[in-house]
């Protein structure tokens, strides 16, 4: 790799100019995947333009702060991610200048992954773009959301959440809702509660 100036560097021994061909044709040579990637990547990682908005990269999100637009503007901001050479649908974000923020949320897999941000920005009839590529390393994180549900059978209602008055030899049907919240895939066992009937549990599917 040269260093800033070296191109206007002399040498002043007839060996030089070999000895940098030669060190030319060892980087040439070299595997770039060595070099590219750094012994450690972030879990998070933030960067400051030069007209003072800031973006913030996590592995479950990305945020924006945009500063220094024009007083009293409308501001569009249309949004792209792209995760690992994957692009998501643009997303919008108005605000009245000279600063506005928006966070979009992010599924980063486990594991090394490359995160482009590109906001595109529009005022009145001028345009911009601002864009940055962040590398994070991601890790496991399993998550379940547990949701249970409630409703007198044959009432007619839907289930809910909220407490429920019943009468002597009303049944109550209970529904529970459960979600993959992590990052990674989870393989779901049956379900048995004691207090229910036998027989009166169904649902599923197990496994999925």
């Amino acid at each position: 790799m040269h260093t800033p100036g070296a191109r206007r560097r002399r040498w002043g021994r007839s060996l030089a100019l070999p000895l940098v061909l030669a060190l030319a044709l060892v980087a040439f040579l070299a595997p770039t995947g060595q070099a590219a990637q750094p012994a450690e990547w972030p879990t998070e990682v933030s960067h400051e333009f030069a007209n003072g908005s800031v973006v913030r990269f996590t592995c479950t999100q990305v945020s924006w702060t945009f500063n220094n637009f024009p007083e009293a503007t409308r501001i569009l901001i249309a949004e792209t991610l792209i995760l690992n050479g994957s692009q998501s649908a643009p997303t919008e974000f108005r605000f009245e200048g000279p600063r506005g923020s928006y966070t979009t949320s992010l599924e980063a897999p486990p594991g090394r992954d490359i995160i482009r941000s590109v906001a595109r920005w529009t005022r009145n009839r001028t345009h911009g773009v601002i864009a940055f590529a962040a590398r994070l390393s991601c890790p496991l994180a399993p998550s379940l959301s547990v949701e249970k549900l409630q409703e007198i059978a044959g009432s007619g209602n839907s289930f809910t959440a909220a407490p429920l008055t019943g009468l002597v030899g009303q049944t109550v049907d209970y529904e529970a809702l459960v979600a993959n919240t992590g990052n990674v895939p989870v393989t779901l066992g049956s379900f048995t509660d004691p207090r229910c009937d036998a027989g009166s549990v169904s649902g599923g599917p197990i496994g999925g």
